[in-house]
């Protein structure tokens, strides 16, 4: 794919001012093996030779599922390089122990770059001025979330669920995020992974689930008691998708941990409507539960899945303090 002037300085923002490269940066760009995690990668990685870098690039089968790991030579490529640059169309493997083991092995920036975004989004400008305001407005959100206890999260779709993060870490994740974790270049979100056996309510995903690439025709409904997604209770209009769901949450022991993830979408830059990709997570007034793992993200429970449901128009108090409703943020 041709290099647009439009598309070429986004690029160079991409890996300037999210990755953080310098001339001589040991920089792994990985991909699977979709042509636009491909091209995009190849892009970057050209890109950031041209910028004085020593950029490599690795491509792999696809991923079937979310969290699952990547080939063990990726893996020990990642350990030895400063920066990586994930680049991948199907499940990506941000979740992933190898992901983990990077970060913990002191790579300084593990960026992942969306190639649908890549293809399309990337043809229109994206300003620092932007950027800024969801790392500030991802920072607040954090801040508040770090001092929580209690959290309750409500949809008017029928989501009444209770749990507590206390003593958990939130995680950033946004483009310009001093996180080692980064998500490029619209993406934002804050991540926190509620303590385990405390989760308790009703769950409804209203809008899509990740991996599954469509919205929902019909939402899916399910209960959490004890921090345990009952799967005899999945229920959906559509019989095949509660289905779909009830064998996510028996993929091994600990598959229907929930809520292994809250997260809360706080990008204003996504741009068109939700498809069901990844992406649409970010948005501002989204917001994501995950079932699975979640050590990777200060918590304790190990899975081989880690699987989000995304809703909408979500109400959001921390003890007793509401910072969404009806899928505006309060902060």
């Amino acid at each position: 794919m041709r290099l647009t002037d439009v598309r070429m300085e986004n690029l160079k923002l991409i890996l300037d001012k999210m990755c953080r490269v310098k001339p001589g940066t040991h920089l792994l760009v990985f991909a699977d093996d979709y042509a636009r995690s491909m091209t995009l990668a190849h892009d970057l990685m050209e890109l950031a030779n041209a910028m004085g870098a020593e950029a490599v690039m690795a491509v792999f089968k696809r991923r079937t599922h979310l969290a699952e790991e990547p080939p063990p030579s990726v893996a020990a490529a990642m350990k030895s390089a400063e920066v990586i640059v994930g680049v991948t169309e199907g499940p990506e493997i941000a979740h992933s122990t190898a992901r983990k083991e990077a970060t913990e092995a002191g790579v300084r920036r593990c960026v992942f770059v969306d190639p649908i975004d890549g293809e399309d989004h990337l043809q229109k400008p994206i300003t620092l001025k932007d950027l800024d305001l969801i790392k500030e407005r991802s920072a607040r959100l954090c801040e508040i979330e770090n001092k929580g206890k209690k959290v309750r999260l409500t949809t008017p779709h029928g989501t009444d669920l209770t749990f507590s993060i206390e003593g958990r870490p939130t995680i950033s994740l946004s483009p310009l995020a001093e996180s080692p974790l980064v998500v490029a270049p619209f993406y934002a979100e804050t991540a926190i992974a509620p303590v385990e056996g405390t989760t308790d309510g009703i769950i409804v995903i209203d809008s899509f689930v990740q991996g599954w690439e469509s919205m929902l025709r019909r939402p899916i409904r399910y209960e959490v008691k004890k921090g345990r997604a009952l799967v005899e209770t999945v229920s959906s209009d559509i019989p095949g998708d509660a289905e779909r769901f009830k064998k996510t949450l028996v993929m091994d022991k600990m598959a229907n941990n929930c809520a292994a993830e809250l997260g809360i979408g706080t990008s204003h830059m996504i741009p068109g409507t939700p498809i069901g990709h990844v992406t649409d997570k970010a948005r501002i007034g989204h917001v994501h539960i995950a079932v699975g793992r979640n050590y990777d993200l200060g918590g304790t429970s190990d899975s081989i899945i880690h699987q989000d449901g995304d809703m909408t128009q979500a109400t959001i108090t921390i003890d007793g303090v509401t910072i969404m409703e009806n899928g505006v943020l309060k902060i």
